[in-house]
């Protein structure tokens, strides 16, 4: 697991989150789609290889496993975005995903 898996983890785990998952993914896109109980609707997140590419995301794994590094990237940026109090309450981020 990496950084992304925990990231995911995290906000899964709130109390807040009814569900965190993914709807799509394929070599050109992935999708997720996550609902918080303080929302009124789902918030939907699709990053595309475009984006990846435009952000300067090529090379080793962005080459060989497009299609899970969309995934991961993807859930990563949702979580980000709809936890970020969960994700805020981790004192050193950086340092639960050194190796």
């Amino acid at each position: 697991e990496d950084c992304s898996d925990l990231i995911r983890a995290l906000a899964m785990r709130s109390p807040k989150c009814k569900y965190f998952r993914l709807v799509q993914a394929d070599e050109k896109s992935a999708t997720w789609e996550t609902w918080h109980r303080d929302h009124d609707e789902p918030t939907r997140l699709v990053y595309t290889i475009e984006e990846a590419r435009k952000a300067g995301l090529r090379g080793g794994n962005w080459n060989t496993r497009e299609k899970q590094m969309l995934v991961k990237t993807c859930s990563t940026i949702l979580a980000r975005c709809i936890k970020a109090a969960v994700w805020r309450r981790v004192r050193r981020p950086a340092a639960l995903c050194a190796r």
